[in-house]
């Protein structure tokens, strides 16, 4: 005789209902946790996807672009840490709010529970339950400011890798220069050269230079 089992008979309609609700209150809670931390990020949000869009999306930024770019990021990073401890304030207080209306729901019930007034002796489980049902919104809004400042924090580390790689490729782009204007005035492409006496000989190629001395 097969035994009836939850995985057997599962009321798959009530799953479904209860992912549609999880997924409704997750929506909520995302979305508000995402606006308290763009609050904070807003100007770095807009300068990361500026610079996003042009190093990535058209890939011909100057050198003086990239110096302006290393600079304003540098600046916005350095502002951010203001910005995260004041957020770091508010998810310090919602989490003692928090842990405060837990702790006065413990003892009121437990004096209750002494007094003799519920017939039934709570258990330290059932104690602890009933404080949690009492606090659960302000862990809520601990939640959404403890989220809110992961986000934040992951973005200034964000930003401070670009700025990383701006000096990296600021850096390259520095040397390619110098060794192109080297080798430039090395073949003889340049606008610099000195004759015998040391004079600097300007625009016109070495071959051209080379062509009028032995013309001369």
């Amino acid at each position: 005789m097969a035994t009836n089992t939850f995985l057997s008979s599962v009321d798959t309609e009530k799953v479904q209902k209860l992912m549609e609700e999880t997924d409704e209150n997750v929506k909520y809670f995302e979305s508000v946790s995402s606006e308290t931390a763009k609050k904070y990020t807003k100007h770095l949000d807009e300068k990361m996807q500026e610079l996003y869009k042009k190093m990535l999306k058209v890939s011909d930024i100057t050198t003086s672009e990239l110096e302006r770019y290393l600079l304003e990021l540098t600046n916005l990073v350095y502002f951010m840490g203001d910005k995260m401890e004041s957020l770091g304030i508010y998810d310090d207080m919602s989490s003692s709010a928090a842990k405060e209306v837990f702790n006065k729901a413990y003892l009121n019930t437990q004096s209750i529970s002494e007094d003799g007034i519920k017939t039934k002796k709570l258990t330290v489980a059932d104690l602890t339950a009933m404080s949690e049902e009492e606090a659960k919104y302000e862990t809520v809004v601990n939640s959404i400011y403890a989220r809110a400042y992961k986000m934040v924090k992951f973005k200034v580390e964000s930003a401070n890798k670009m700025i990383d790689t701006l000096k990296k490729v600021l850096s390259r782009r520095i040397q390619e220069e110098a060794l192109s204007a080297k080798v430039q005035v090395d073949v003889g492409q340049g606008d610099l050269y000195t004759d015998y006496e040391g004079n600097v000989v300007a625009s016109e190629s070495y071959g051209d230079y080379v062509r009028r001395g032995t013309q001369a």
